[in-house]
């Protein structure tokens, strides 16, 4: 058995940062919820907030956003359009959730693959690494990613890449909510304070979304 795209299975490497590249190629895999002959969309093993989706390119070739070339922005749009049609469709969806997506711009897992996750980030995070990796720069939102193939046909992911994100998933945790700056030592203050905050959440609904990538 083969993916049209991708090797045989017996080829799949046997890392962890593969996983998604194996799950991507079979098409099934723990979390799935849907899938078609382009796109996956599962469920984050390891959620950062009480919705959050992983949407998979099912094209052997995109291990990385650096390797997208223009062609591919019709696909980056119905990956998006294929979670928020999927989001709308499901009974997950709470009252007042707002939602945010985007491409970590230095990637742990081998197959490139879309965040899409509701903005409260209220699942505990071990560390703030976890928490930054979404609410600092070292998420890039698909509005950037497309636009810089536009612009220039391709993403570029420099040398000095890992030595410029990785240092902001060490700073500090701050408030993600709009107009609140406060700060914390430790995840543990910040989940507490995050159950309280009263200011906006960031984002946009479901409808707004799907308004912008029709499906």
């Amino acid at each position: 058995m083969s993916s049209a795209d991708g090797p045989p299975l017996m080829e799949f490497p046997q890392t962890w940062q593969h996983a998604l590249h194996k799950i991507a190629m079979r098409g099934a895999g723990e979390g799935v919820v849907w899938c078609d002959d382009e796109i996956l969309i599962m469920h984050d093993k390891y959620p950062k907030s009480t919705v959050h989706l992983l949407v998979l390119p099912r094209k052997h070739t995109l291990v990385a956003i650096d390797r997208l070339t223009c062609e591919d922005i019709p696909l980056l749009r119905r990956m998006e359009a294929a979670a928020w049609w999927w989001l709308a469709n499901s009974k997950i969806v709470q009252k007042g959730m707002r939602f945010a997506s985007g491409y970590h711009a230095v990637p742990s897992m081998m197959q490139m693959h879309l965040h899409v996750f509701s903005t409260d980030m209220l699942k505990l995070h071990s560390n703030v690494r976890h928490y930054n990796t979404f609410t600092t720069a070292y998420l890039r939102p698909t509005e950037d990613v497309q636009d810089e193939l536009e612009e220039t046909g391709r993403v570029i992911i420099p040398d000095y890449a890992a030595s410029h994100y990785k240092p902001m998933i060490h700073l500090p945790p701050v408030c993600n909510r709009v107009g609140c700056i406060a700060a914390f030592k430790n995840t543990k203050d910040l989940h507490h304070h995050l159950l309280g905050c009263d200011k906006p959440l960031p984002g946009k609904t479901v409808g707004e979304m799907m308004l912008a990538y029709p499906r």
